[in-house]
């Protein structure tokens, strides 16, 4: 007797276990009855907004490339049991992306790689570790292709997730000074998402100008000094790298930088010529 007790303990306890797990579903399918598992239905029921995160480069980047490559990873939030019901996922409108620099369009720069991730899965990063210890640190900014891109990822439905990358050409650079890019991107419910990624552009060297005497001129007083301009109109000039040539010869340190003035002393006196 003993014995015969078991199977039916067992029996009670996973049909107990299954309606703790069907519930939640069970009430959401009395709500919404056949509907629920409907794309039309789940594009109702989702008012999550796609997420968007920049991978590079680091914000706040200053830097001289005027051709630096811009990647973000975006993707619709998973369905997930919210306020007593379930968040349905509509998944993203790739028709709808997105991409200004300092408010002009440049999504035709952009590619959309659908579906794909901007880094390795656990299993990947196990695999590098063991068999690829010489996998660059940058890897994961690295572009992974949905089923290692054997599928067209052009054309791969439903999209969930994607890499975007923004690549400015020689014909159309990135601005100088400050870059501001804003990506935007909807799911199929029409909620928006949105990521703002600043940069700093300076890719001009600083400007040199005579001030005293003027380009050419004559020094009348053996001890009289050179006085030049020194501006840049991006982040400014960086005085621990400033060199100074005299007739050939080093003479950095003659020179005083205050502000946009250099000042180059005779030491004692200028040599004639």
């Amino acid at each position: 007797m003993g014995r015969s007790k078991s199977p039916r303990v067992g029996a009670l306890t996973g049909l107990l276990l299954a309606i703790v797990l069907l519930w939640p579903l069970a009430q959401a399918w009395g709500e919404d009855g056949d509907e629920e598992h409907t794309p039309e239905a789940a594009q109702r029921q989702d008012w999550l907004a796609p997420v968007i995160t920049a991978h590079y480069p680091e914000a706040g980047l200053v830097t001289s490339d005027a051709l630096m490559p811009f990647r973000f990873f975006v993707y619709d939030p998973a369905p997930r049991w919210e306020d007593g019901r379930w968040v349905q996922r509509s998944g993203l409108d790739p028709d709808s992306l997105r991409v200004a620099v300092n408010g002009v369009d440049r999504t035709a720069q952009v590619t959309f790689y659908r579906n794909a991730r901007c880094a390795p899965s656990w299993l990947e990063l196990i695999w590098r570790l063991l068999l690829a210890p010489e996998t660059p640190k940058d890897a994961a900014c690295q572009l992974v292709l949905p089923f290692g891109g054997l599928v067209d990822w052009r054309i791969m439905e439903p999209v969930t997730r994607g890499v975007i990358d923004l690549d400015p050409t020689t014909l159309l650079p990135l601005p100088q000074g400050d870059v501001e890019v804003v990506v935007t991107i909807s799911d199929l419910a029409g909620n928006p998402g949105q990521a703002v990624h600043r940069i700093f552009v300076d890719s001009s060297g600083p400007g040199i100008g005579s001030l005293s005497p003027p380009d050419g001129g004559v020094v009348r007083g053996e001890d009289t000094p050179v006085i030049l301009s020194l501006t840049d109109a991006g982040v400014g000039v960086a005085a621990d790298t400033l060199r100074v040539w005299l007739n050939g010869e080093e003479g950095t340190g003659r020179a005083t930088l205050t502000g946009e003035r250099l000042v180059l002393s005779p030491s004692p006196v200028w040599d004639e010529g």
